[in-house]
C-alpha cells in the first residue's frame, strides 16, 4: 500500500506530469514533446536564410520592413512566448503569402503587402489601415511560432510513422506465422479442415495489400488534418493576440474575407475534392470562425 500510494503520488505530481507531458504554450493543452525548444531555435536559425534567398530574397521597401517590424514586435510583446528570437523580413515577391518557420522567423511576400494596401473593399466588416491588416497576418504567424506548430508536425511525422511501422511488421508477423501454422497442420492431418484459418489469412493479406497501396494517401490525409487544425489554431490565438496588442480583432475576419476573393472559384465539385488534400481550410470557412471566435472574444471566453 505504502508503494503504491508512492508511485500514485509520483504520477499525479503537477512537477512530473509536466515534465513527461508538458503543456503547449498557447493552448495550454498537454502535449508529447519529442523536439525541445534548442533544436526549434536551431532549425529556425539555419533554415531562414537560405528560405529567403530561395523565395526571391529581402525587398528593399524600407516602409514595408519598418511596418512589419514595428507590428512584428508590438504582437510579439503580448504572446505566450516572448523570448523567442523573432524576426521579420519581406521577400521581394509578388506572391500573396506570408511564412513562419522555428523560433519566431517570419517572412511576408511583397505582393500580400501591396495588394493589402491596394485593397478598398471592407467586405462588410469594417476599414482598416494597412498596419492593422499586417497585423491579421502577423499574429496568425507568430501563434505558429508560439504554439510549436512546425516542431508538432515533425513529432506527429516521427509518431504516425512509428505506428505505421508497428502495424506493418505486425501484420507481416501474423501472416508468414498463420502460414507456417497452415503448413504444419496440413503436414500432420491433410484432410484437417482450416477455412477459418484460411479466412483469417485472406482477410490480413487483403489488409495488408491495402494498407501498402493506401499508405502514401493515408499519410498525406492525416498529415493534412493536422495542418488545417493548426491553420484554426493559429486564427483563433492569433485573434486574442490581436486584442491583447490592442489591435481591433476584426480584422482577422476582413483578412479571410480578403483572401476568399483572391479565390474565388472555391465552391465546385473538384474544388471540394482536392480540399481534402489541402494544408488550409478554405477563406470562407475561416472567415465564417473567425466570427464566432470575435464572439468569444467579447463575451470573454477566450483570453
Amino acid at each position: 500500500m505504502v508503494v503504491k500510494s508512492a508511485t500514485s503520488t509520483i504520477a499525479t505530481s503537477p512537477g512530473v506530469l509536466d515534465y513527461i507531458l508538458p503543456r503547449n504554450p498557447v493552448t495550454q493543452y498537454r502535449e508529447f514533446r519529442l523536439v525541445p525548444e534548442s533544436i526549434e531555435l536551431a532549425l529556425g536559425k539555419y533554415l531562414y536564410p537560405s528560405m529567403m534567398d530561395s523565395q526571391g530574397g529581402q525587398s528593399i521597401n524600407s516602409k514595408y520592413h519598418d511596418i512589419l517590424t514595428t507590428v512584428g514586435k508590438r504582437i510579439a510583446r503580448h504572446t505566450d512566448r516572448r523570448d523567442l528570437p523573432f524576426e521579420f523580413s519581406v521577400v521581394d515577391s509578388s506572391v500573396l503569402n506570408a511564412w513562419c518557420i522555428p523560433g519566431g522567423k517570419i517572412a511576408f511576400y511583397r505582393g500580400l503587402i501591396e495588394r493589402m494596401e491596394a485593397e478598398t473593399d471592407t467586405f462588410g466588416v469594417g476599414k482598416f489601415t494597412l498596419e492593422e491588416k499586417i497585423a491579421a497576418v502577423m499574429s496568425h504567424e507568430e501563434t505558429h511560432a508560439c504554439a510549436r506548430h512546425s516542431a508538432r508536425s515533425l513529432e506527429f511525422v516521427v509518431f504516425l510513422t512509428a505506428a505505421f511501422k508497428v502495424f506493418q511488421y505486425g501484420l507481416s508477423f501474423f501472416i508468414a506465422n498463420t502460414e507456417k501454422e497452415l503448413d504444419r497442420a496440413r503436414a500432420h492431418q491433410p484432410n484437417i479442415n482450416l477455412s477459418h484459418q484460411h479466412a483469417m489469412l485472406g482477410i490480413a493479406k487483403t489488409a495488408n495489400f491495402l494498407f501498402h497501396s493506401a499508405y502514401d494517401l493515408f499519410f498525406k490525409l492525416l498529415q493534412t488534418h493536422g495542418s488545417r487544425q493548426h491553420e484554426l489554431e493559429a486564427d483563433r490565438y492569433g485573434m486574442l493576440y490581436l486584442q491583447r496588442a490592442g489591435y481591433n480583432p476584426k480584422v482577422a475576419v476582413w483578412l479571410q474575407e480578403f483572401f476568399a476573393k483572391q479565390r474565388p472559384d472555391d465552391n465546385t465539385f473538384l474544388d471540394k475534392v482536392i480540399h481534402l488534400f489541402s494544408s488550409h481550410p478554405t477563406s470562407k470557412e475561416r472567415a465564417a470562425l473567425n466570427r464566432k471566435t470575435l464572439e468569444d472574444l467579447t463575451q470573454g471566453l477566450l483570453k
